[in-house]
């Protein structure tokens, strides 16, 4: 059984009252949420942005290890086109029992927030401009402490806002461009580690991946500044 034969066995979301939803259509009429799944689908999760902002320490330390002269926005850009999955971090709420006239009830004190984790590809090109990727992850994490210096940087020098934006489809509405359903912005990110890439064999066609695990603050939900979909910096 298909995903649309499934939601029509679901009475809730075959028969529900249309103006219940406040769900509308491109033009404004109330629809079916039912309807609604058929027409416009589910999400699919290959339909993401990665939006990482260089900070300029960043981007210094970045020319100063490689000679480059690539700017912020490109290096965004790359990080974005060759990133090939992210995971959307989790987030908890932290409670504790306080008994009220002889009742339990749980308190909420504190909210965490998981690490989460990107996949990149490396990607080729001379060497002057090959393997930017991997070039600028290397340079944030020499940004934040320095192997020559050993000086820790402080974190306005090298935290960033990190948004993962989902979108409706790659080539976007054809009134309104590309629709970003759900925006993360994840406040005063960084990036803590870099997994092992491996590198085997002298023969095939895999393509070059690593993995970069993120630590950040807290996580703002939303729109914060206008248009995600266009990369600036």
């Amino acid at each position: 059984m298909g995903l649309y034969d499934k939601l029509s066995q679901v009475p809730y979301i075959r028969d529900l009252n249309n103006a219940a939803t406040d769900i509308k259509d491109l033009f404004g009429v109330e629809a079916n949420p039912y309807s609604v799944v058929v027409s416009h689908g589910i999400h699919h999760n290959c339909y993401y942005d990665l939006i990482i902002p260089i900070p300029t320490t960043v981007i210094n330390m970045i020319h100063a290890i490689t000679g480059s002269t690539i700017s912020g926005a490109t290096l965004s850009e790359r990080l974005n086109y060759f990133c090939t999955e992210v995971n959307v971090p989790a987030t908890s709420i932290s409670s504790t029992p306080i008994r009220v006239g002889g009742e339990s009830i749980e308190i909420p004190y504190d909210r965490s927030y998981g690490e989460f984790q990107t996949t990149f590809y490396v990607e080729g090109g001379y060497a002057d401009d090959g393997g930017m990727t991997l070039k600028a992850i290397q340079g944030w994490l020499d940004t934040i402490y320095p192997p020559i210096t050993r000086n820790f940087a402080y974190p306005d020098e090298y935290t960033t806002t990190i948004k993962i934006a989902m979108y409706t489809t790659p080539d976007g509405n054809p009134i309104f461009g590309k629709e970003n359903i759900v925006i993360l912005n994840l406040m005063e990110a960084w990036p803590s580690s870099i997994q092992a890439a491996q590198l085997s064999g002298r023969t095939g066609n895999e393509p070059s991946s690593f993995v970069v695990t993120w630590k950040f603050r807290y996580c703002i939900a939303g729109d914060m500044d206008g248009d995600q979909s266009t990369l600036s910096g």
